[in-house]
């Protein structure tokens, strides 16, 4: 199992809508992973408790992410808590308390949100919702590092969620172990922005390897998006090896 397909097999999208998100998140997939026998009970624990705790790892890595707002009860403490931020737009994700499935909705107003939240079967008592900033985005990417700092770049114009969609993509690895310690890229037919796109990934990537050339066993799994003023954000920034590698078992 190549490392460069892991988040593919994380949830694909249920719905033709691009802003409405159905399916089971990372946890589900690694769950799967578990009732396979591919990894151990530890190695799932850990997984999850790294994945849901995406953002106080990144504050504490100091890198820059969008807004997380908490966690909600109810429509009500939705309204009352953020109602100062009534321009403001929104993702909500909401994930079963009985099982891994998840359901978001991007680019949403509140009142959108709200009602959305509303028709959660079994509402809140069954869901744990939480809202996070939504910024318009110009371009996205996943970067993926192995523990042998082999490391492999996909990025497209438009937000994250498009890694589902039949967008072009760009494309470059590295690979320390080459006498060319060069990244390598691949663009679509006719790209005139291939520039601009190697410059926003290596802005991302400096954020954890300032001369770009990543090192034998720092191993990391970023997800990246660039806001208009061309401002990098990060979504996922994980060192699970189930991400970065293979586990000892698929071996």
């Amino acid at each position: 199992m190549k490392s460069e397909s892991l988040p593919d097999k994380a949830g694909k999208k249920t719905e033709t809508d691009p802003k409405r998100k159905e399916g089971q998140g990372l946890d589900f997939w690694a769950g799967s992973l578990l009732e396979q026998g591919l990894i151990d009970q530890k190695e799932y624990d850990d997984f999850v408790a790294n994945n849901n705790s995406k953002m106080e790892s990144m504050d504490e890595k100091g890198v820059p992410h969008l807004k997380f707002y908490g966690h909600f009860k109810s429509t009500g403490e939705i309204r009352s808590r953020l109602s100062f931020l009534n321009n403001q737009r929104f993702v909500i994700r909401c994930k079963s308390r009985e099982s891994d499935e998840v359901r978001r909705l991007l680019d949403a107003s509140i009142d959108k949100a709200c009602e959305f939240a509303e028709k959660l079967p079994g509402g809140f008592e069954k869901w744990e919702v939480e809202m996070n900033e939504f910024v318009e985005t110009k371009a996205a990417g996943t970067i993926i590092i192995e523990p042998s700092g082999k490391t492999t770049i996909e990025t497209w114009r438009g937000p994250h969620y498009l890694n589902t969609e039949p967008v072009p993509k760009y494309y470059a690895e590295f690979d320390p172990g080459q006498f060319d310690h060069h990244f390598r890229w691949t663009a679509p037919n006719n790209s005139s922005d291939l520039l601009e796109m190697q410059e926003e990934s290596m802005k991302a990537l400096r954020y954890f390897f300032p001369y770009l050339k990543p090192k034998l066993n720092e191993p990391m799994y970023i997800e990246y998006g660039v806001r208009p003023s061309g401002e990098i954000y990060f979504i996922e920034t994980n060192d699970s090896p189930l991400l970065t590698g293979r586990s000892k078992k698929e071996e």
